[in-house]
């Protein structure tokens, strides 16, 4: 996590400078935004290993106050990260899934 959020400053250094074209530097802005979207990245975030420029911790804070959380894209990422089958809703086969994740059969899966 601090890699990518290094790699986001450096970002936005090089924005500031003029030193990187305007659609890379909104997508890497969109990229920060979504991840605060996650209730991990923001507990993550308020207790980083070590602090980062001052002025990009003060975009990101900014950030924090001022986006509102994609719901649909928190759960799309939650679905992606664990499967449908751990919250219980779609099976592989698109049928409704009552619990958790199927029991380990020992196999790959596909």
């Amino acid at each position: 996590m601090y890699e990518m959020f290094g790699a986001a400053e450096f970002m936005y250094h090089q924005a500031k400078q003029k030193a990187l074209p305007r659609e890379v530097w909104t997508r890497w802005k969109q990229t920060v935004a979504w991840w605060f979207h996650s209730p991990g990245v923001r507990a993550w975030w308020e207790n980083k290993p070590a602090p980062m420029s001052s002025d990009f911790e003060q975009f990101c804070d900014d950030l924090l106050r001022t986006e509102t959380a994609d719901q649909q894209a928190a759960r799309r990422w939650e679905l992606f990260v664990t499967g449908p089958e751990s919250m219980g809703t779609v099976g592989r086969g698109g049928e409704s899934q009552s619990g958790g994740a199927p029991a380990d059969d020992g196999k790959c899966p596909r």
